[in-house]
C-alpha cells in the first residue's frame, strides 16, 4: 500500500515531467516537478500546461473550471495580501493576473516585469502575458517587442494564443501583409472560431471583402455546430460575423 500510495503522489508530476521533456520547456520545471510533486505540478498545470491547450474548446472549459475551484474567493485584496506576506514569483503573477482581470493593466504590468527576474527573466508565459497587457494598454510596440524576445529567447516555445496576440498586435502596427501571413498561420487551428472571426474583421477593414465573406460564413456555420456549453464562448465571434455580414449587405 505505501508504495501504491507513493506512486499515485508522483503520478502527476511523472506526466508533467514528460511534457517538459516532449515540449522543451525549461529544465528547472523537473526539479520543481520531483522535489515539490503536488504544488509543482498545480503550478506546472495552470502556467504552462493549460495554456498550451486552451486554444480547444474543452481546454477553455477546464482551465476555467481548475481557476475557479483553486482561486475561489481569492479577491484582488487576499492575492496583495499573500505577494506582501511572500513576494515569490508564483505570488507575484497570481497578483498580476487578478489586475489584468480587472483591466488595471498599468498595476498589472509592473508585477508582470517584477516577475521577469532571475530564472524567470525569459519565462515564455510571464512573458507572453505581459505582451498581453502592454497589447491592452495600447503600447503595441513594446508588445511585440516582448513577444519577439520571448521567441528569440525560446525558440522551441509554441502558443496559439501567444501567435493570435503577434499577429493581433502587427495589424495594430499597421503591419498588414505581415500581419495576414500570420493571422493565415493560425488558420490550422481550426477549433478556435475566433481566429476566423478577427482575421475576418481585419481583411474587412483593409478592404479585402471577398477574402473576408467565407471565413465569416464559416464562423456562422461552425457557430450553428457547437454544443450549447462552447455556444457561449464563442457567442461573441458569431456576433462580429454577423455584423460583418449585415455591413457588406450595406454597402
Amino acid at each position: 500500500m505505501p508504495i501504491i500510495g507513493a506512486l499515485l503522489y508522483f503520478i502527476p508530476a511523472i506526466y508533467f515531467a514528460v511534457h517538459v521533456v516532449k515540449t522543451h520547456q525549461n529544465s528547472y520545471w523537473l526539479f520543481i516537478l520531483f522535489v515539490f510533486p503536488i504544488l509543482g505540478s498545480i503550478v506546472y498545470a495552470l502556467v504552462i500546461w493549460l495554456p498550451s491547450i486552451r486554444y480547444s474548446r474543452h481546454g477553455y472549459k477546464l482551465e476555467n473550471t481548475i481557476r475557479k475551484q483553486l482561486f475561489s474567493g481569492k479577491d484582488l485584496s487576499e492575492a496583495n495580501r499573500q505577494y506582501q506576506l511572500s513576494p515569490t514569483t508564483e505570488n507575484c503573477v497570481a497578483l498580476a493576473q487578478i489586475l489584468a482581470d480587472q483591466q488595471k493593466y498599468q498595476e498589472a504590468a509592473k508585477y508582470y516585469v517584477e516577475s521577469l527576474q532571475g530564472i524567470n527573466q525569459y519565462s515564455p508565459d510571464i512573458m507572453q502575458k505581459y505582451a498581453q497587457v502592454l497589447f491592452d494598454l495600447g503600447d503595441y510596440q513594446n508588445c511585440r517587442d516582448t513577444l519577439d524576445l520571448l521567441c528569440e529567447k525560446n525558440p522551441n516555445f509554441t502558443s496559439p494564443t501567444g501567435h493570435f496576440l503577434y499577429a493581433k498586435v502587427l495589424a495594430k502596427l499597421g503591419l498588414i501583409e505581415e500581419a495576414n501571413q500570420e493571422f493565415r498561420a493560425l488558420l490550422q487551428y481550426k477549433e478556435r472560431i475566433e481566429y476566423k472571426a478577427i482575421y475576418a474583421e481585419f481583411l474587412f477593414e483593409n478592404q479585402r471583402q471577398n477574402e473576408a465573406m467565407p471565413l465569416i460564413d464559416e464562423v456562422i456555420k461552425e457557430y450553428n455546430l457547437l454544443p450549447k456549453s462552447a455556444k457561449s464562448y464563442n457567442k461573441q465571434w458569431y456576433q462580429l460575423a454577423l455584423k460583418i455580414k449585415n455591413n457588406k449587405r450595406l454597402e
